[in-house]
Order: structure tokens, then sequence, then C-alpha cells
């Protein structure tokens, strides 16, 4: 998050690493389940939680790579139109 300076790319970050920290909770708590030897039915449960949540991490992962790659096209695109203009002469 320090590296970025784009308020979008900021929030799309929170959003991945409380995705995350869900998923890391979601994990923790099967463990604990199986430690405790709870029943099949409770740890498939879980284990859909984590399916889903996993999901969810992928989808805004993939979401946030999107959008850079975006940005950083439309950034390379200014930067190549700035060095055209710089380099063209100018026609009187």
């Amino acid at each position: 998050m320090t590296n970025t300076d784009s308020p979008r790319s900021r929030v799309k970050l929170e959003v991945i690493v409380r995705s995350m920290q869900t998923l890391t909770q979601y994990v923790d708590h099967m463990g604990d389940q199986i430690a405790r030897k709870s029943t099949a039915v409770d740890n498939e449960a879980m284990l859909e939680e984590i399916r889903f949540v996993s999901g969810v991490v992928e989808e805004v992962v993939q979401d946030y790579a999107l959008f850079e790659v975006q940005r950083t096209n439309t950034q390379y695109q200014r930067m190549r139109e700035g060095m055209t203009r710089w380099r063209s002469p100018i026609s009187s």
C-alpha cells in the first residue's frame, strides 16, 4: 500500500487484506475444530466457507492486478505521447 499513489488501488488492496484475514481466521478455526475432533459435518461446513473465501480472494486479487495493468498502460500511453510530441519538430 505504501507504494501506490492511487486511492482506488489502496481500496482494492484493503479489500484483499481483509479477505486474506478472513481466510486465515477460517483456516485457523478449521484447525481448532479438527484438534477438538469436531464432526465431519462441521468440518465440511467450515471447508465450504474456506472455499468461498478463497474464491473471493482470487477474484479481488485478479481485479486488482487487472486494474494496475490498465493503470500502468494508461501511464505508458501518456509518456509515449509526451515523447512523441517532444521529438516531433514544431511546424510553423
